[in-house]
């Protein structure tokens, strides 16, 4: 009976990162989609926005709640758009269904 070599793993600091790349800084007054997962955190940490405590993050990771990011954006949209420290989730190109 022969035995398998065992399979060789990559460590865990090897596995490529998934990407995580912001999408379009929303309009004032409009709101941000944080729906992906990457904006939650289990920890809870003062928000740099307000200082109360939040378990989201933004792309970057700051700690910020959705509304502040969104009033911040409100309140200073060139700057918001200049530096895009807050921004919508990157939306999936829909697929064409081959029609011209």
């Amino acid at each position: 009976m022969t035995t398998r070599p065992a399979r060789r793993r990559r460590p865990s600091h090897a596995r490529p990162e998934r990407q995580f790349k912001p999408g379009c800084v929303p309009a004032p007054g409009e709101f941000l989609v944080w729906s992906g997962n990457r904006h939650f955190a289990w920890l809870d940490v003062p928000c740099v926005l307000c200082g109360r405590p939040t378990s989201l993050r933004s792309h970057a990771g700051e700690p910020a709640h959705k509304v502040c990011a969104e009033d911040w954006i409100a309140a200073d949209p060139v700057e918001a758009r200049r530096s895009g420290r807050f921004a919508s989730d990157a939306q999936p190109k829909k697929p064409t269904s081959g029609h011209a």
